[in-house]
């Protein structure tokens, strides 16, 4: 991309070829090998019909969104140091560099991408972002924070003063200065961004309340659920706002992604303080995922209980057994049954520790969610009131029975709706024998789901 031909239309030999980088101070980028790849130019004179800044094409060795401008250089020190310093532009990094602060690399001007933080994590799980004193270009720039707390990484944030950048605070200050100034001023970005919003909004209810949605959604963003009930509660000081208003918005914000795309898992709806359980927030939940929560309920079952005996049978071998015609549709439940339906042939049961240390992330965070008691009946409070409580190993048959007909129910649905689709398309075709026929499958499974309706308790339409 250092040359730039220019085609004439009229002759090919008066075709013209240019330097694409001239009046321009050129800088090389490396790979992670340390080979160039590419270039990147900053105008040398102050033209406002030309860009200030120019790359390389994209080529197959160089993707603007997948490098990181000093990687090479920077990585040992990164790993080193536990810490990646993040800055905007080559002279950023090249100044740091020369002051002895080498674990730095730029976004060459470019929003912060997925594969440029996938490729920082490979060295540390901590950035700290160096940010102008240009309070428009820090908010600009929140979203792509919002990404390195998405992908679970530890964020944190420092300001320079007015009209200064990492460059020129650093030649004024020098680099053990600014080392120190870096050490005094970093805080964590939800700390920072709470200060920064709340500041915008002084006393304007309205602003205040959209400060702090805005705050929660970078909350929710963070998959460790420890480290978001660790954030709602500094929040929650910070703000002045309650704990449990903190987490009802952000539970809001799931329910609503979950609407959108059926892939969120439940582990990510935290629970409320005991006496701040909105009813209305359980009644969605449920419509919102039935069939979620029913594949949750017999993973549960299969965890905690699966060698429990139920009758002349393990429970997990009768759910196993009662479900092989049925096919999850939440990706971590399908893995989970997967595994007890392939140890099943076997006579094994996988224990809990099997899950737990299990070497899928996803299936480990789900297996310790499910074997989380929120409530325990203390002793003591039985012997105070002379009641016995039912222990969940008490019921199991029946509870193993109540999920699988709920499952059931369910599929039951699922047919009908798809019978319904067949009546429909046999209708508009005038196909006479199609349409008895659909008739027919649709009479027999409103019986069926009548059958299990009434032993559920249900009432259904016919």
């Amino acid at each position: 991309g250092l040359i730039i031909t220019r085609e004439n239309a009229n002759d090919s030999k008066l075709s013209r070829q240019y330097d694409r980088f001239r009046g321009r101070v050129t800088f090389p980028i490396h790979n992670l090998t340390g080979k160039v790849i590419a270039f990147g130019a900053r105008i040398l004179k102050n033209d406002k019909n030309q860009p200030k800044y120019l790359n390389s094409p994209e080529t197959e060795v160089y993707h603007k969104s997948k490098i990181l401008y000093g990687i090479f250089q920077a990585k040992n020190s990164i790993r080193q140091e536990e810490n990646c310093y993040l800055v905007e532009g080559y002279t950023d990094v090249i100044s740091l560099h020369q002051a002895g602060i080498e674990n730095v690399v730029a976004s060459s001007g470019t929003s912060l991408t997925e594969d440029q933080i996938k490729l920082i994590s490979r060295y540390t799980p901590n950035i700290t972002v160096l940010y102008d004193g240009d309070a428009a270009g820090i908010k600009a720039s929140l979203r792509g924070t919002d990404m390195i707390l998405e992908a679970g990484m530890n964020v944190s944030v420092v300001v320079f003063p007015n009209n200064e950048d990492p460059d020129s605070y650093v030649k004024k200050i020098g680099g053990t200065e600014f080392k120190k100034f870096i050490l005094s001023t970093k805080k964590d970005f939800i700390t920072f961004k709470a200060e920064m919003f709340m500041k915008d909004a002084a006393n304007d209810p309205l602003k205040r309340a959209e400060a702090i949605r805005e705050i929660v959604v970078s909350i929710s963003k963070i998959p460790d659920s420890i480290k978001r009930s660790v954030f709602f509660q500094q929040c929650s000081s910070l703000l002045h706002i309650d704990e449990g208003t903190l987490i009802a918005e952000h539970n809001k914000i799931k329910l609503t992604e979950r609407n959108k795309k059926k892939d969120v898992s439940p582990a990510n709806i935290l629970p409320l303080p005991d006496d701040l359980i909105p009813e209305e927030l359980e009644k969605k939940t449920t419509e919102l995922d039935v069939a979620g929560l029913q594949e949750r309920e017999i993973i549960r079952l299969l965890v905690n209980y699966g060698s429990e005996m139920m009758e002349e049978q393990k429970l997990a071998h009768y759910l196993v057994e009662q479900t092989e015609d049925v096919e999850f549709q939440h990706e971590v439940y399908k893995k989970i049954i997967k595994i007890f339906r392939s140890e099943k042939s076997s006579g094994n049961i996988p224990q809990i520790d099997f899950f737990i240390k299990h070497d899928d992330t996803q299936v480990r965070k789900e297996a310790l969610e499910l074997i989380s008691t929120r409530y325990e009946i203390s002793n003591n409070w039985e012997i105070k009131h002379q009641i016995i409580s039912l222990k969940p190993t008490d019921a199991l048959g029946s509870l193993a029975y109540t999920t699988l007909l709920r499952l059931n129910f369910r599929k039951i649905q699922v047919m009908i709706k798809e019978n319904r689709q067949e009546l429909l398309k046999a209708q508009e075709e005038n196909n006479e024998e199609e349409v008895t026929k659909s008739l027919a499958v649709h009479m027999k499974l409103k019986d069926i789901e009548k059958e299990i309706a009434l032993e559920l308790g249900n009432v259904v339409s016919r």
